[in-house]
């Protein structure tokens, strides 16, 4: 009876001790990634004026931005785009944009049955886009896509398909 319990003991131990270090593993490799979050919001708030931080979003594609999406304090909606070294800080108005819903509504009525699975603005090639990142079968078989709009008028600007999974 006396070795089941320490058998016990020592499995309840050990399955501690792997979620503690798991969750160290974690935070470790997060940290970087939390770190610039943080610095992005701090500049979004001192350089933009954002007072109230709704969503920050990671993107890569021409170059990696934080874009820091929240409310000054006059209560108006603004995106706020800060490059990864820190060495640019552009904002815009929300509403001199289009907004995740009418990029969605564009995405749904192109591709009909479409799983979409992020939304994110971003830059490319200069400008102010939507990504879309979706799942569609368009046929020839399930596979990912990236779709951009730009991001002032809804414009759709590129496709790009990715190969089947």
């Amino acid at each position: 009876m006396f070795r089941n319990k320490r058998a016990v003991v020592v499995i309840i131990l050990g399955i501690i001790l792997a979620a503690v270090a798991l969750n160290r593993f974690y935070y470790y490799i997060q940290l970087d990634h939390w770190t610039a979050q943080q610095k992005a919001v701090q500049a979004a708030k001192k350089g933009a004026g954002i007072t109230q931080v709704d969503r920050i979003d990671s993107y890569v594609w021409d170059e990696a931005y934080y874009v820091v999406t929240g409310k000054n304090k006059d209560g108006e909606q603004l995106l706020v785009w800060m490059r990864e070294d820190g060495s640019r800080l552009e904002w815009e108005l929300a509403s001199h944009g289009s907004n995740r819903q009418q990029i969605r509504n564009l995405v749904e009525g192109r591709s009909p049955g479409a799983a979409i699975l992020r939304i994110q603005p971003g830059k490319m090639k200069g400008a102010y886009v939507w990504e879309v990142f979706y799942k569609y079968n368009d046929g020839s078989g399930e596979r990912y896509f990236y779709d951009f709009y730009q991001w002032k008028d809804a414009k759709y600007i590129v496709t790009y398909k990715m190969s089947k999974h």
